[in-house]
């Protein structure tokens, strides 16, 4: 018996559209930047797919050690998805010569950050607390890609950016449900109706990285 069925099932959508999104962003755009956005959507699939594990299977994880591996996975996921929406913005928008010293920052701050997790064991299945504290690993991306497709839209006008915000925007509406718990429904949680805006929020950003 599934534990949370709305909330795996979201997940499990959640998780197949950003393996598409991903596999068509990686395999029908060269371009270095959209090749680092196809990789953070598959990166953000694994997580999903790893959250549909961890909160369907709850009750049996005790029984089922190798499922205790399910929200560390979600958590180690999220991470490294910042990851790659940080490359994507500095091979976006940074000059050339800065892009490797960034990206090597980017790198060691995502170890820094896991190792930090690690060391407060709280890569374990502990709530909402410890998906918080991934969500905070990927703000900076998002409020980075923010800034500078904004900024890009107002100079160029360019449909592509504007709907990269209206994106972004979406992802951080959904966090804060996500974040606040505000749920519409006893059998319709926040986690659910977070899964759902993030399903629009993700489909109109690849839309915008394939409108630039």
């Amino acid at each position: 018996m599934i534990a949370e069925p709305v909330t795996t099932i979201t997940d499990l959508i959640l998780a197949g559209e950003s393996f598409l999104f991903g596999h068509l962003l990686f395999w029908n755009d060269s371009r270095s930047f959209v090749r680092s956005w196809a990789v953070g959507f598959l990166f953000l699939g694994f997580a999903a797919l790893s959250g549909a594990v961890a909160h369907g299977a709850a009750p049996y994880m005790e029984n089922i050690p190798w499922l205790l591996l399910a929200w560390p996975l979600t958590i180690s996921s999220i991470v490294t998805a910042s990851l790659f929406l940080h490359i994507a913005w500095i091979e976006e928008f940074v000059s050339s010569y800065k892009k490797i010293l960034l990206i090597m920052v980017g790198v060691v701050s995502v170890f820094f950050y896991l190792h930090i997790l690690g060391y407060l064991n709280i890569l374990t299945p502990t709530g909402n607390l410890t998906f918080n504290v991934a969500i905070l690993s990927y703000a900076p991306a998002i409020f980075l890609q923010l800034i500078l497709n904004l900024a890009r839209y107002v100079k160029t006008r360019r449909i592509g950016y504007s709907l990269m915000c209206n994106g972004i925007l979406l992802t951080v509406l959904g966090t804060l449900i996500q974040a606040f718990k505000i749920a519409p429904h006893e059998n319709f949680n926040h986690n659910d109706l977070y899964h759902v805006i993030q399903m629009f929020s993700l489909f109109v950003i690849y839309k915008g990285i394939r409108s630039k």
